[in-house]
């Protein structure tokens, strides 16, 4: 791809994101951490451990739209902690369901308990939701398992908390979920050209998880197209 192409398609990017946006604020919306930190919105986890992806229940009473951003970690301290699997404009005083996908292995899910708003997920993560469809069973599994991969490395369980909730929701053998993990390594190992030592030895702080994020990156994540 030459220069020129190059420049203009990020020109393009840029007036998209930005005419967005403006249309965006143009309705006086907030986005979904600052609808927390007001105290209008309600997020309430819908589905029992083993769900993938999890479905969460945002309701806000806000007069404006609340944007949220997949990417945005959800946490309960009590509950599994989740991360946003789609993006969406919640409408004024209105609520809407939404995927979300569990980012603490170890612990389960607990219906009915309610989520706080917490940073967005380190950029690999955000690569592999955004690269998936949720929408999609296998998609969401095999994505599911990539951001344990991601988050717990070498030191995921799988016989306990949502590992073990998931297994036994699909009425799987542990060897044949085993084979399931191998493969999304693989995968992560093609993609993000890491080697199996540091798929083993990653963590969701591991600063490694943010290397490939640029300027451009945050440029989209900005207005929004990220």
């Amino acid at each position: 791809m030459n220069l020129r192409v190059l420049i203009l398609i990020s020109l393009i990017i840029v007036f998209a994101g930005g005419f967005g946006v403006l249309c965006y604020l143009s309705q006086g919306g907030i986005t979904l951490q600052e609808a927390y930190k007001s105290g209008k919105i309600n997020i309430t986890q819908i589905t029992s451990a083993g769900t993938i992806p999890h479905q969460v229940l945002i309701s806000t009473n806000s007069k404006k739209p609340v944007k949220v951003e997949k990417g945005t970690i959800l946490n309960n301290p009590e509950s599994e902690d989740l991360v946003i699997a789609r993006d969406e404009i919640i409408p004024p005083e209105g609520n809407s369901t939404i995927p979300a996908y569990c980012i603490e292995p170890e612990q389960s899910a607990i219906k009915g308990s309610h989520l706080n708003v917490s940073n967005k997920a380190p950029w690999m993560i955000q690569e592999v939701i955004g690269s998936s469809n949720p929408e999609n069973p296998s998609e969401a599994f095999n994505t599911q398992l990539k951001i344990w991969l991601l988050a717990r490395g070498g030191n995921l369980n799988i016989y306990t908390g949502e590992v073990y909730y998931t297994v036994r929701a699909n009425n799987m053998y542990f060897y044949q979920f085993k084979d399931n993990l191998s493969f999304a390594k693989a995968e992560l190992i093609a993609k993000f050209n890491l080697t199996e030592e540091q798929v083993n030895s990653i963590n969701i702080n591991s600063t490694i998880l943010a290397r490939g994020e640029n300027w451009l990156d945050k440029i989209m994540e900005f207005l929004g197209l990220k």
